[in-house]
């Protein structure tokens, strides 16, 4: 009975509580649990020594006391290795869990390492195209001016052309 308050109380310890109010419940089965534990010990104790005294009438040369106390204290270190070795488990588990986040923040720092440099080129390469646009049309609005001044010049030879051949038939 002591056995089964004491593994009810450790699952009531590893399970989560999902909102307020099971925490509360939880509590209080705890505390229940607790309560016939303390009630059930002295009960247990009483069982023993009758036991004990009972068994001393029958044998009365053997120290039965020093066996049960051994025999509980075996109990409580093989309890004890095993609660270590659960332990040992969980780090293990643990220790896993951090090596594989280690590997994904390096996997991650990699992809951003590489996201930084592409994003540095990009605006590197902008910058460039932005300076070979303005050149461009630099040249564009230059072309035109001489397009113009062409223009202007061949009408003008035009015009005195015409001029030079009036005159020429006129006079």
């Amino acid at each position: 009975m002591i056995r089964d308050i004491e593994e009810n109380l450790q699952i009531m310890e590893t399970d989560d509580c999902e909102n307020d109010l099971e925490y509360k419940i939880k509590q209080n089965a705890k505390m229940c649990l607790g309560i016939s534990l303390k009630e059930v010990t002295p009960q247990l104790r009483n069982y023993q020594n009758q036991m004990l005294r009972q068994v001393q009438l029958e044998r009365p040369s053997q120290n039965l006391k020093v066996d049960f106390e051994q025999e509980y204290i075996e109990t409580l270190i093989l309890d004890r290795n095993d609660r270590i070795k659960q332990l040992g488990e969980k780090l293990k588990k643990m220790n896993e869990l951090f090596i594989e986040m280690n590997r994904l923040v390096i996997e991650q720092g990699t992809l951003l390492d590489r996201i930084d440099f592409n994003i540095d080129q990009t605006f590197t390469r902008i910058k460039k195209g932005k300076q070979q646009l303005v050149q461009a049309n630099t040249k564009h609005e230059t072309s035109d001016r001489a397009q113009k001044c062409i223009c202007v010049l061949v009408g003008l030879n035009i015009f005195i052309a015409f001029l030079f051949v009036i005159k020429h038939t006129l006079f």
